[in-house]
């Protein structure tokens, strides 16, 4: 755990999702996604840190304006869910962000491709 308050890039002081992976590196959802490896040192893996939708391509230079929830596969890829585009982004481990469900839009979601489906606010 990492000892005292953590503000990411926007001021947001409280992570709105934490995951504890298996490698012992420990996922933060800030204004932009973090991780901190023993001994608590804090990296940004993706985001700006600044507001509007994210833009594939390199993780650390877009946006990714409200990072909820955080999944990782046995890949190392980490997903996020962001409830302001009502997406969930994949990152993989070499840096590069895509969209991985959701097209856009508020809404139940559909059966069908996953990125032609609307989400509800999706968080994990």
């Amino acid at each position: 755990m990492l000892a005292g308050p953590v503000a990411g890039p926007a001021g947001r002081r409280r992570p709105s999702a934490r995951l504890a992976a298996a490698t012992g590196l420990i996922l933060a959802a800030l204004a932009a996604p973090a991780l901190a490896a023993p001994p608590a040192t804090l990296t940004t893996f993706a985001g700006d840190g600044t507001y509007g939708a994210a833009v594939p391509g390199q993780a650390a230079s877009t946006h990714i304006p409200d990072p909820e929830g955080l999944g990782v596969d046995p890949a190392g890829n980490v997903y996020v869910t962001d409830g302001q585009t009502n997406q969930v982004l994949k990152i993989t481990a070499a840096g590069v962000l895509s969209v991985f469900a959701g097209n856009g839009s508020a809404g139940t979601p559909v059966p069908g491709p996953a990125l032609s489906s609307p989400l509800g606010y999706p968080y994990a």
